[in-house]
C-alpha cells in the first residue's frame, strides 16, 4: 500500500512513472572536437575499475582505469589515434611508468602504470637514466622522435607505481597536458546502459557558520528505477539544513562500484545546487577534501558528496551552489528535495522526499575550545612552548580548535582533531626543547596513523624546531638514528645476464608531508649502476645488463632516510656466460 501511494504521489507531482527513457544511454557521437577519433587502447573486452572525477584521500580520480584481461599484467597497449610519444616519466610511487602520447587536435593522453615500454622506447629512456644517474626522469623527447599509427602496440599494461592491481590508468588531457578531461563522455568503446545508484541520504543541522550541530543518516531503498527513503518526510532538529549523499555507478560488463558525472539538488522545483566531473585542473584537485565530508573518509573510509558548498571550497566544478544550497526549514511546511544523479552516457536516477524542522530546537551544545580559526584570513596559535601558523585559505570552513601539549624533553602535541581539512601547509614551532646539539638534526615531527609511524620531518631554526604539517590531529617528537633495514630478496653467487638482485628496503618511519622519500644509491664496482625502486612493496632491483662484463663484481647499495641515517649492503657475485 504504501508503494503505492508513493508512486500514485511521483505521478501526481508531475515526476511520471519513475521507469523513466533516460535510463537508456544517450546515443551520441564521440569524437573529442571532430578532428580525430579515438579507438581502444586494448584488444580484450573493456571493465572499468575506476572513473573520472571520483573522491580519493586528497584528490579527484583524474582518469579511467581499464582492467587487465586476466588479473595480471602482460596485456598490449595500443595507441588511440595516430600520434607521438611526448614526454615520458618513471617513478617509484605515483604514475609509475607512465607515457604522454600527443594526438591531433591538442590533446594529450597519459597511458600509466605500465609494465614496459616498447624495445625503442625502454633503450631510449634506459640511456638518459644511465646519463642522468637517476631511476627517476621525467623526459621530453623531441616530437616525431617515437611515432605511431592508430592501433600499434605502445607498451604492456602493468602494476608499477602506486597501483594495486593490473590496469591502465587512461587520462585525456587538454593545455598542454595540463587540465585532464572526462575520457567517458568522449569515447564510444564503452558501453553504459546502468543508472547509478543512490545508498544513503544525510541531512545536517547547520549553523550559519556551517558548524554541524545535528545530523541524521538515512539508507536509501528500493531498486534504481525508483529508490525511496524509508518515509516521505524527514524531521530535522535544527534551523537550517545541507544534505550530504553517498552514490556510485557501474559501467556494462564491470561489478565495479564507481563515481557519478553529475549531482543535481533542487529545493521546492528551483535547483540550487549542481556538481559536474567534466575536467578539473591539478592545481584545485585537493579541494575534493572540501567537496567530500572529509570526516566520513577519515573515520569510516566512507565517500560523501556534499551537496552544498563551503565558502571556503573554490571549486570550478559546480554549476550552481552557494546560494540556496544550504536552505531554512520550517514546522508547517515541509520543503520538497529532489536529487538527480547521471552518469557519463546520460543515465540518470532521481530521489525525491520532504524535509521538515521539529517543534522543539534544543540550543546547541558544542564542544569546549581554545580557538576559533577564520577560513578566510591567517591563523595564529600559541600556547605552551608551541606555536602554530595557519595561512590565509588553508581551512573550508571556520574552525574550533583546542590545543595541548606535555610538558617533557620530547612532547606531544594535540592540535584540533584529524578531522579537520587543511588545504595548505602551516608552521609548527616548538621552543625550550633540551636536546643535545648532535642530536638536533635527528629530531623529527611524527605521528601514529594505524601501523605506520609518519613523519614529517622538521629542522632547527636558531633556538626553536619547526615544522611544515597540513594536517590536524595529534603529534609527537622523536630523535630517529636508525637507519633503514635491507633485507636480500634474490642475492646469490652466479647471475646471467637479464637476470636481478633485488632487496627490501624499510624503514621506521613513512616519510609524509614535506619530508624526504628514502634515497638510495648502487654501484657495480665503482661504477653508477640503474637500481629500479618500487615504493609499494618496499623493493629495490637491478637487472643485470650489458654495462656489467663477464667476471667477478661487488654490488654496492646504500639507502639514507629523511634525517640521513645511511645503510650500506655490499655482496660479492659473478657474472657468467
Amino acid at each position: 500500500m504504501i508503494r503505492v501511494l508513493r508512486l500514485g504521489l511521483w505521478i501526481i507531482m508531475g515526476y511520471g512513472v519513475p521507469f523513466h527513457t533516460s535510463l537508456i544511454a544517450q546515443s551520441t557521437s564521440k569524437s573529442f572536437d571532430g578532428t580525430v577519433h579515438f579507438s581502444s587502447p586494448v584488444r580484450h573486452r573493456v571493465r572499468i575499475s575506476g572513473t573520472f572525477g571520483e573522491l580519493r584521500p586528497n584528490h579527484f580520480h583524474a582518469g579511467l582505469d581499464i582492467k587487465s584481461s586476466n588479473g595480471h599484467p602482460g596485456d598490449p597497449v595500443y595507441a588511440m589515434a595516430d600520434g607521438y610519444i611526448s614526454r615520458i616519466k618513471i617513478q617509484s610511487g605515483g604514475y609509475g611508468n607512465a607515457l604522454y602520447i600527443t594526438y591531433p587536435g591538442g590533446w594529450t593522453v597519459l597511458y600509466a602504470h605500465l609494465q614496459s615500454f616498447t624495445p625503442e622506447v625502454a633503450q631510449y629512456v634506459k640511456i638518459q637514466q644511465y646519463r642522468l644517474k637517476k631511476f627517476s626522469v621525467n623526459l621530453y623527447p623531441k616530437a616525431g622522435k617515437f611515432q605511431f599509427k592508430r592501433g600499434e602496440k605502445v607498451g604492456v599494461m602493468g602494476n608499477s607505481g602506486y597501483s594495486f592491481g593490473p590496469h591502465l590508468h587512461l587520462e585525456m588531457r587538454r593545455n598542454n597536458g595540463n587540465l585532464p578531461f572526462n575520457p567517458l563522455r568522449h569515447l564510444d568503446f564503452i558501453k553504459d546502459t546502468i543508472a547509478p545508484v543512490f545508498r544513503s541520504v544525510k541531512i545536517e543541522g547547520l549553523m550559519p557558520d556551517y558548524r554541524v550541530v545535528t545530523e541524521k543518516k538515512v539508507k536509501v531503498e528500493g531498486k534504481v528505477h525508483f529508490q525511496h527513503l524509508p518515509e516521505d518526510t524527514i524531521d530535522l532538529t535544527a534551523w537550517r539544513a545541507g544534505i550530504s549523499i553517498r552514490v556510485y555507478d557501474q559501467v556494462n560488463g564491470s561489478s565495479n562500484k564507481n563515481g557519478i558525472y553529475r549531482i543535481k539538488m533542487a529545493i521546492e522545483g528551483k535547483t540550487v545546487y549542481e556538481f559536474v566531473t567534466q575536467s578539473c585542473s591539478f592545481a584545485k584537485t585537493k579541494y575534493v577534501n572540501a567537496h567530500m565530508d572529509y570526516a566520513e573518509q577519515v573515520l569510516h573510509k566512507q565517500y560523501w558528496h556534499r551537496c552544498y558548498v563551503l565558502p571556503g571550497n573554490h571549486l570550478d566544478m559546480y554549476l550552481k551552489g552557494k546560494e540556496g544550497d544550504v536552505f531554512d526549514l520550517f514546522t508547517h511546511r515541509p520543503k520538497h528535495v529532489e536529487i538527480t544523479i547521471e552518469d557519463a552516457a546520460g543515465n540518470t536516477n532521481r530521489l525525491a522526499f520532504y524535509l521538515r524542522r521539529q517543534e522543539q530546537i534544543p540550543e546547541p551544545q558544542s564542544r569546549p575550545f581554545h580557538y576559533q580559526l577564520q577560513y578566510d584570513r591567517d591563523n595564529y596559535m600559541s600556547w605552551s612552548d608551541a606555536s602554530f601558523f595557519i595561512p590565509k585559505r588553508s581551512l573550508y570552513k571556520n574552525a574550533y580548535v583546542s590545543v595541548s601539549m606535555t610538558d617533557s624533553p620530547l612532547p606531544t602535541l594535540q592540535i584540533g582533531r584529524k578531522t579537520i581539512p587543511m588545504h595548505r601547509y602551516g608552521t609548527l614551532s616548538v621552543r625550550h626543547l633540551h636536546i643535545a646539539d648532535a642530536l638536533r638534526p635527528k629530531l623529527i615531527l611524527a605521528t601514529q596513523d594505524k601501523n605506520d609511524q609518519l613523519s614529517f620531518g622538521g629542522r632547527w631554526k636558531k633556538d626553536h624546531f619547526e615544522c611544515a604539517i597540513n594536517r590536524m590531529g595529534n603529534f609527537y617528537l622523536a630523535i630517529d638514528t636508525t637507519p633503514p633495514v635491507i633485507t636480500p630478496k634474490n642475492v646469490k653467487k652466479q647471475y646471467r645476464r637479464g637476470e636481478e638482485i633485488s632487496l627490501e628496503v624499510k624503514d621506521d618511519y613513512k616519510p609524509s608531508g614535506k619530508a624526504k622519500s628514502l634515497r638510495f644509491s648502487g654501484k657495480i664496482d665503482d661504477r653508477w649502476t640503474l637500481i629500479e625502486y618500487d615504493l609499494k612493496y618496499h623493493t629495490l632491483k637491478h637487472v643485470i645488463d650489458e654495462h656489467t662484463a663477464i667476471g667477478p663484481h661487488t654490488f654496492t647499495l646504500t639507502v639514507k632516510d629523511d634525517r640521513g641515517n645511511k645503510r650500506t649492503f655490499s655482496h660479492r657475485f659473478e657474472l657468467t656466460e
